[in-house]
C-alpha cells in the first residue's frame, strides 16, 4: 500500500501575471524591475526576477538560513546575487519586507543566517 501523499499549500510567488503581488497592503511598483548600474534589462530581467521569486518563495516559511543554505536549496544563483536578492525584498517596490540577519558561529568568521518576516508571521520580541 502506498504512502498517502501530504496536501501541502501551493508555494507563495512573489509575482503573479498582473506583476507584483500586493503582500503587505501597500501600493506595490506597478511593473517592479532590479536595478543597478550594470542592469540591462533583455539581459537580467528573467534571471533576476526568478532568483528573486525563487528566494522568496524559500526563505516564505521565516526559518533562519545561510547564504550557503538557501544556495543549496534553490540551486541557482550564487550567495553574492541571493544576498542582493534578500536586499531587494527589502525595497519598497518589492513590498519592502523585513530581512532579518544574525550573526552565527565564530563571530570572527563573519556568517550570517537570515530570515524572511512579514504579515505572515509575527516577529519575535527578545
Amino acid at each position: 500500500m502506498k504512502p498517502k501523499k501530504k496536501k501541502t499549500d501551493p508555494q507563495p510567488k512573489l509575482f503573479d501575471e498582473g506583476g507584483l503581488k500586493d503582500w503587505q497592503g501597500g501600493e506595490p511598483a506597478e511593473d517592479p524591475q532590479p536595478d543597478g548600474a550594470t542592469y540591462e534589462p533583455e539581459h537580467d530581467r528573467v534571471r533576476l526576477t526568478g532568483l528573486l521569486d525563487a528566494v522568496f518563495q524559500f526563505m516564505f516559511d521565516g526559518e533562519w538560513r545561510t547564504l550557503a543554505e538557501i544556495r543549496a536549496a534553490i540551486n541557482r544563483g550564487t550567495e553574492t546575487s541571493i544576498s542582493a536578492r534578500l536586499r531587494d525584498l527589502r525595497k519598497k517596490k518589492f513590498g519592502a519586507w523585513t530581512v532579518d540577519r544574525k550573526r552565527i558561529g565564530n563571530p570572527k568568521d563573519g556568517l550570517h543566517a537570515y530570515r524572511l518576516v512579514g504579515a505572515h508571521q509575527p516577529q519575535e520580541t527578545t
